[in-house]
């Protein structure tokens, strides 16, 4: 039976990747569910995620929390993780800080990625820990280790802000720009956007104007708005000859990626 379910779980992959067909995410979800059923803790999660996500399904969150638990419960550290972040955001379960910590630690201690960097968050926060800045840091460095963009993200902020370390701008600027190279991208795009536009470091305006795009260019909504604002204002106290000339092509880089211009003021 785990035999079927495993190969009910690789076509369902197969389809939601698009790897050897068009991909469906319909029959993605017919698959994992089908494994899913059989007790198969792959597919549990790979379920869990397309209800989480909407994907082939409508989305349901608590649905995604109860296939989730069921693959936690196998000790599948991915689920274990994902898991923990449901209770820490109280999307599809109650908001539960210590339930959190449980999952994050379980999933912690077989090494995965997320989960130490979750773990990382609730010592930075205080969250069913005591505030606990050295442990936070050394689980988001076990995370980043890993290139888990979320810790690499948080160690950035701990290094802008000196919490719980000397603060060291040129340390944030490198762990931000790590973590949007890894996959988190508008907040720590807008952190270096940040860092550059304050003249904390020497590098032109038209840098921090750079980093604005890609967030806006990543779409975050939120984001996008604050980038865009902080584009124009940094565009438009640029002096230099050359930082405007690094603006007019991160102009025409950004059109390029997006198939959007925007205007900004001479």
């Amino acid at each position: 039976q785990q035999g079927d379910a495993k190969a009910e779980n690789d076509v369902g992959l197969a389809y939601a990747t698009g790897h050897g067909q068009p991909q469906d995410w319909s029959k993605a979800f017919y698959y994992f569910q089908l494994a899913a059923q059989k007790r198969y803790a792959p597919a549990q999660n790979n379920l869990a995620f397309l209800y989480e996500t909407g994907y082939g399904v409508s989305k349901d969150f608590a649905t995604a929390a109860q296939w989730y638990r069921a693959a936690a419960d196998q000790n599948l550290a991915i689920s274990q993780a994902q898991l923990g972040l449901m209770y820490l955001q109280g999307r599809g379960v109650p908001r539960d800080y210590p339930t959190a910590a449980h999952w994050f630690q379980l999933g912690a201690q077989q090494g995965q990625a997320l989960a130490e960097a979750g773990l990382g968050y609730m010592y930075e926060n205080g969250y069913a820990e005591p505030r606990d800045y050295n442990q936070a840091r050394q689980w988001y460095l076990r995370a980043a280790a890993q290139g888990q963009p979320r810790a690499l993200y948080h160690l950035g902020h701990m290094y802008e802000y000196g919490a719980g370390v000397g603060r060291n701008y040129q340390q944030a600027i490198s762990y931000y720009e790590r973590a949007v190279a890894s996959g988190e991208n508008q907040d720590s795009a807008l952190a270096l956007a940040g860092l550059f536009e304050s003249g904390r470091t020497p590098a032109y305006r038209a840098t921090a104007f750079a980093w604005t795009l890609v967030a806006n260019a990543l779409g975050n909504t939120t984001a996008e708005r604050t980038a865009y604002r902080r584009a124009v204002r940094v565009y438009s106290r640029s002096e230099q000859a050359t930082g405007r000339a690094m603006a007019e092509r991160y102009i025409g880089d950004y059109a390029r990626l997006t198939g959007r211009r925007i205007s900004l003021p001479r």
